[in-house]
């Protein structure tokens, strides 16, 4: 039984703000369960009693106690059995245990200490202070467990998030050597962990280009000063990675740097890719509103592919071009215009045939024709390009926008292994707008045409023919009109409508004039 008597020593009053332990004893003697309430409720401590397992039980799962005073022996179960039952998924047990038990052998307190309790009392030896100083160790035990339980489930799902992070997750000492090196940076960089470890971070990974600015990095870092900037650094094979990175100081328990630095590489050349396709996109979309502009204050068919290649020709780096147009009575293109062909060459190319040499066939077939350098050094129906050096090639047919065939347009580099799809298809837009520039001029010239035929009809009709304007203004007279009124054409235009027809003439009269 336990003697709830007096402690020869003080019992250390408890600080205000400090919280109650709450303790549940469970123990079937009764006279034991008052002993432990007088030791206990008289030093501030919350207690609950349970009289066997089953009670105890019930009353641990619903008030989570600080500490549980657990009988060794109740008569539905023993102690032993409690804490089984009491132990959760992960094999903790909830709170502080410490066993009570009336003989204290050796076999009960090894096996109460496995099962987890955190102390062991024996009731015939205890007193009220040893009791109190028990409880206050276990559950002060039990907390530092607890810590230290939550600290490495912590570092696991860090060292977890560290080791399958896309991200390259450096830590280094005060003197850069690297530490610890995960899979994401050996992904990154090419380095194993164990090719990188011990090894600066300089020697590593860091181009020589980059050394004054790594130098001022890490005085920033290790100044207590985190640093965020975007960079390159250098991979295993020698190639240059853009990275984003971010470099926080490690520090000891007094806030000092004294442990070095923690660094995060970003691999930033997706992004860069994007932001350079937009950057390029919106270039050719101002460069094809450009060439529109030019296109459309063309005044001669012959500029309109000067126009075009003087655009497209830096963006290509095209040093040669073509633009055949179509001669419709032999099925052949005529050269209407071309760059960066010596004179040696210019005689043949100035007329193809249809289906011979690139140009032929896109215009045969109707189809963009693109090439690259092998096709080029391979192909037989390359032969002109061959010979100037191309290595890249596009040639596009000019269509109307009936899908006649108006001529082709074709541009070539002597640099380029071969132009993207991404340029082929930019090509092919500024081409369709040539191609509409081709067809407005034909239209003009057509229409010229026919007023040149009407006109004519007019000069040489046999019947007198006057025509002007709704101002009064003559535009055209008939060779007969000029001969049976006497005046030459000049005259007539200088007179003017109404003294033109005078009174005495034959046809015509102002009355007439003016009735119509």
């Amino acid at each position: 039984m336990i003697q709830p008597l007096p402690s020869r020593h003080r019992t250390t009053p408890r600080v205000a703000s400090e919280p109650a332990l709450n303790v549940l004893v469970i123990d079937d003697a009764p006279e034991d369960r008052i002993a432990v309430r007088l030791a206990l409720e008289t030093a501030g401590f919350v207690l609950q009693e349970a009289a066997d397992a089953e009670q105890g039980l019930m009353l641990a799962r619903s008030s989570m106690p600080d500490c549980l005073l657990l009988d060794y022996g109740l008569p539905d179960a023993e102690g032993l059995q409690v804490l089984e039952s009491l132990r959760e998924p992960g094999g903790t047990l909830p709170c502080a245990v410490v066993m009570l038990t009336g003989a204290g052998t050796a076999d009960v307190a090894t096996a109460a200490m496995k099962a987890g309790a955190l102390d062991y009392l024996v009731k015939d030896r205890l007193d009220a202070e040893m009791l109190r100083r028990a409880i206050g160790n276990a559950v002060r035990q039990f907390r530092l467990i607890e810590a230290q339980r939550v600290a490495e489930r912590r570092n696991a799902q860090l060292a977890a998030i560290v080791a399958t992070s896309g991200d390259a997750i450096i830590s280094v000492g005060c003197d850069l050597a690297v530490q610890t090196w995960n899979a994401g940076a050996e992904r990154l960089f090419g380095y194993s962990e164990a090719e990188a470890r011990g090894r600066t971070i300089n020697e590593l990974i860091v181009p020589d280009v980059c050394e004054a600015e790594s130098a001022a990095i890490y005085a920033t870092v290790m100044s207590g000063t985190a640093v965020l900037k975007e960079t390159v650094r250098r991979h295993k094979d020698g190639r240059l990675v853009p990275v984003e990175i971010n470099v926080s100081p490690i520090v000891d328990g007094s806030g000092r740097v004294t442990v070095g630095s923690s660094i995060i590489y970003r691999d930033i050349s997706k992004r860069e890719r994007a932001e350079d396709t937009l950057r390029r996109h919106a270039g050719q979309q101002a460069l094809l509103l450009k060439v529109i502009s030019d296109l459309i204050r063309a005044s001669e068919p012959g500029e309109l592919g000067r126009v075009t290649f003087e655009h497209v020709s830096l963006p290509l780096s095209a040093v040669v071009c073509t633009n055949y147009r179509l001669d419709p009575t032999r099925r052949r293109l005529r050269l209407e215009f071309a760059h960066g062909i010596p004179p040696e060459h210019l005689q043949a190319a100035q007329s193809v045939e249809f289906s011979h040499e690139y140009c032929g066939i896109a215009a045969a077939s109707g189809q963009p024709l693109v090439a690259d350098k092998h096709r080029i050094a391979s192909d037989p129906d390359a032969g002109l390009m061959r010979k100037l050096g191309a290595t890249a090639y596009a040639c596009y047919p000019l269509k109307a926008s009936d899908g006649r065939l108006l001529g082709t347009f074709a541009v070539a580099s002597a640099t380029r292994d071969g132009f993207t799809d991404d340029e082929v298809v930019w090509l092919g837009t500024i081409i369709n707008f040539l191609a509409q520039a081709w067809e407005r001029f034909e239209a003009e010239q057509g229409l010229r045409a026919s007023e040149e035929r009407f006109r004519s009809s007019i000069l040489h009709s046999p019947v007198p023919i006057l025509l002007f304007d709704d101002r009064e203004q003559i535009l055209a007279v008939s060779q007969s009109w000029v001969e049976r009124s006497g005046y030459s054409r000049e005259v007539l235009r200088r007179i003017g409508l109404r003294r033109t027809l005078r009174p005495d003439a034959r046809a015509f009269s102002p009355d007439h004039f003016d009735r119509a």
